[in-house]
């Protein structure tokens, strides 16, 4: 079973890095954007995720279909960092962090 989620890790790590590829190739790939943010809510990596939506967000036009899922997603990660950073000692910015 560990087996399975490393892999699956990788698979979002790997799945990370060629959306960052592909974005820096061509700035404008906004479906590169938007699955690249999904992947790094997946990966917990919650700050990261909340740009990468709220970029999209600003390059996608007012009527896109995906606008409201995307604004959820939002919500949802800023819930997840509030009760991440709720749940973590004073001065601590992450899990095992120290505050530095």
């Amino acid at each position: 079973m560990a087996l399975a989620a490393r892999e699956d890790l990788e698979a979002l790590v790997e799945s990370d890095e060629s959306f960052a590829r592909a974005l820096a190739m061509r700035e404008d790939f906004q479906a590169a954007r938007l699955n690249r943010a999904g992947v790094l809510m997946r990966l917990g990596r919650l700050p990261e995720a909340i740009a990468a939506y709220r970029d999209w967000l600003t390059r996608a036009p007012q009527d896109d279909a995906d606008r409201r899922a995307v604004e959820r997603q939002i919500a949802t990660a800023e819930s997840l960092e509030r009760a991440v950073r709720e749940a973590l000692p004073d001065g601590t910015s992450e899990p095992g962090g120290d505050g530095r």
